[in-house]
């Protein structure tokens, strides 16, 4: 089964990433990932293959702009200026009460927050997702994105890291503002720290269509207008699409997103008035403060899109975002160069986030070898040099991660601490394709000390190989010095099984899940059938053949019905539907192949008076999207929760079957802590 990140799917389409986001909010019938990961959607590649070859004819060809990327920077500066707009408080606040005649209040001011909040938001993610700037990135950095670190407790240790900690502690600063009288002077510091000196790359810039935009300020504000669109429009979930950001962590409240909602809608509007000009009142935008929920906002989404976003396109040719409608030239890195100085001091960390962040987020193989030889400094030293003649082997130049910790044994020996001592080695594991990482630390645990005989004899066997290897420059050295027991009390959650007893309890375990995983699947599916099977009996007077589980010719139909003058194709399907139109050309060949063979016909009697029928049975309806998609393909929905009710079957009964059908509730779950006690 292959599988594909935001990344392989942009290189599968030739397009951007930002383009595949596009996509995923613009088009209902976009597969959905199969899970999403912090470090973003995982994909099945069939489904991404299948519905580029569908939609083929109605995506543009990307022209050099789109794929020259790398060297797009309109993103960052769109971004920027809605910024510079939306912190314009004493225009926004002018603009409420002359053209809706409303007074500011604690109310708006929420939203208002809520709004920027959202902006700034998306210049992380602009920032993160740049390449134009040259920013130099680091392993520490691209680890802690792909866990979702937050940013604040990621270190400096590159010049994107520096950047994104200097732009969230001025962002702080702002968002931390509690009323109107403060707004003002906040804002002026937030521009005069992060927007201002972005503005100045303006200066070392190329406009890439400038017989579509013919000046900065118009191709800023296209830009501008395609980011409202997508990520502030968007608000089907019940919250800013791009509100959520990996490395910015933040729980959304339900009642807080109801107390920002009219401010945030008023914010927005404010700033369709400012970008659309003269156009405004004449505009959609221009209705937006009669929405009265997140819902209702989002009703917006499509008619900005035909009126305001799809002309633009289409005069740009540019399909999936204008980051490219501005180019930065050389100097522009120059130009933020305050910005890439460490202003967001490094503050200190508990110790479980410390050691979790020095261990870079990985889980650790804990090998105790506090009581044994083998397993300890030796085991320690074969890995380490087996590591680096395949590195050598490979012509890898990356440095094989060590680290060394040091545990305070009491007492001095020769006038100095005596410290016993743990081992580490990164085994780094990928996916073919980046989007997995299987990497986890080696820990010989307390495998020897620096004040006794045999103890001391082996902690200078490793450090004498240590010394070797960074001689040889084919390793990077990283130490900590805690407690044996607070190390192991701060990083249980990511030790894994230590004994053999433990382990093999842990395995079995989980293969008994496993086991009663895949029964549970199966029972689901076989209910399913059953009420579907009930449903066609209870609903049809005259004569019916029903078949369960019908195979013929190598084809699988879960329902099939058969009455005087149709045929009825059923399949079952499991809580949410994945790409709909797949499903539903799947379903479609099977039928395609049955009726086409002479052993179906014959066995059915089926005739020119007799027509087919497609229909997807399930317990829940389906999201709205996929629902109409179904439709519109001309696939009937059988939704068996609705039919179980409608046929009586009491209130006990129906939450009996909800249970059993609900995936995520009935899944059995493997708790790990139940596997490591201390």
């Amino acid at each position: 089964m292959g599988l594909a990140g935001l990344s392989e799917v942009a290189e599968m389409a030739n397009v951007t990433k930002q383009v595949v986001i596009n996509w995923r909010t613009r088009f209902e019938d976009f597969p959905s990932p199969v899970v999403e990961l912090a470090a973003g959607p995982v994909w099945l590649r069939e489904d991404i293959n299948d519905w580029l070859k569908n939609r083929k004819e109605n995506l543009a060809k990307p022209t050099n702009d789109q794929i020259d990327r790398l060297k797009g920077s309109g993103d960052i500066l769109g971004v920027i200026y809605l910024l510079s707009l939306a912190t314009d408080s004493a225009g926004f606040k002018d603009w409420l009460v002359k053209q809706l005649g409303i007074e500011v209040n604690p109310h708006v001011f929420n939203g208002y927050m809520f709004a920027l909040s959202t902006l700034i938001r998306l210049l992380h993610m602009a920032l993160d997702l740049d390449f134009s700037l040259d920013l130099t990135e680091d392993f520490t950095f691209s680890r802690a994105r792909f866990y979702g670190a937050p940013i604040a407790e990621v270190p400096n240790s590159c010049e994107k890291a520096i950047l994104l900690r200097n732009v969230n502690q001025a962002a702080r600063k702002l968002l931390n503002t509690k009323s109107w009288a403060q707004i003002e002077q906040q804002a002026k510091e937030f521009d005069k720290m992060v927007t201002v000196p972005f503005q100045r790359i303006s200066t070392v810039t190329t406009l890439r269509l400038p017989k579509v935009t013919p000046d900065y300020e118009t191709a800023v504000n296209f830009i501008g207008q395609w980011h409202m669109h997508l990520f502030l429009h968007d608000t089907r979930r019940g919250y800013p699409h791009g509100y959520l950001q990996p490395m910015l962590n933040e729980r959304l409240e339900k009642e807080r997103l109801d107390e920002a909602f009219d401010g945030y809608k008023l914010t927005v509007q404010y700033l369709w008035f400012r970008l659309l000009g003269n156009e405004f009142h004449r505009s959609i935008a221009a209705n937006i403060h009669k929405a009265t929920n997140w819902r209702e906002f989002d009703q917006y989404y499509r008619p900005i899109q035909h009126e305001l976003i799809d002309p633009k396109e289409k005069v740009t040719h540019l399909f999936g975002g204008f980051n490219t409608l501005i180019g930065a030239n050389n100097g522009a890195k120059q130009k933020i160069s305050e910005l890439l100085q460490p202003q967001a001091k490094e503050q200190p960390l508990p110790l479980g986030k410390d050691l979790q962040r020095r261990f870079l987020w990985y889980d650790i193989e804990l090998i105790d070898a506090s009581s044994t030889v083998f397993n300890g400094v030796m085991a320690f030293i074969s890995i380490l040099n087996g590591l680096v003649v395949l590195r050598t082997r490979s012509n890898n130049p990356e440095h094989i991660l060590v680290m060394r910790v040091k545990h305070p044994a009491g007492g001095t020996i020769n006038g100095r601490p005596k410290f016993d001592y743990s081992y580490g080695i990164l085994i780094e594991g990928y996916g073919n394709l980046g989007i997995s990482d299987y990497s986890g630390w080696l820990l010989f645990f307390d495998c020897c000390g620096d004040y006794s005989g045999f103890a001391g004899s082996q902690h200078a066997m490793a450090e004498q190989e240590i010394q070797l290897h960074l001689k040889q420059k084919s390793i990077e050295m990283h130490e900590v010095t805690v407690e044996k027991d607070k190390f192991i009390k701060s990083m249980q959650g990511k030790l894994l099984s230590t004994t053999k007893d433990v382990m093999h309890e842990a395995v079995q375990t989980k293969s008994d899940l496993l086991l009663e995983g895949n029964r549970l699947g199966a029972a689901r599916g076989v209910l399913l059938e059953l009420l579907g099977m009930r449903h066609y009996y209870k609903n049809h007077s005259g004569t019916l053949r029903i078949e369960w589980s019908f195979e013929r010719i190598g084809q699988e139909i879960d329902l099939l019905i058969g009455s005087a003058d149709q045929l009825t194709f059923v399949e079952c399907k499991k809580p949410g539907i994945s790409n709909p139109i797949s499903q539903v050309n799947k379903l479609k060949d099977k039928v395609k192949t049955l009726l086409s063979s002479e052993e179906f016909i014959k066995e059915w009697q089926v005739t020119s008076g007799v027509r087919s029928a497609l229909a997807f049975a399930v317990w829940d309806r389906p999201a709205l999207n996929v629902f109409n998609t179904l439709k519109k393909t001309g696939v009937d929905v059988l939704i068996l929760s609705s039919e179980a009710e409608k046929a009586g079957i009491g209130q006990k009964a129906r939450e009996h079957l909800k249970l059993a059908l609900d995936a995520d509730k009935s899944k059995p779950k493997l708790i790990r802590d139940e596997f490591f006690k201390l």
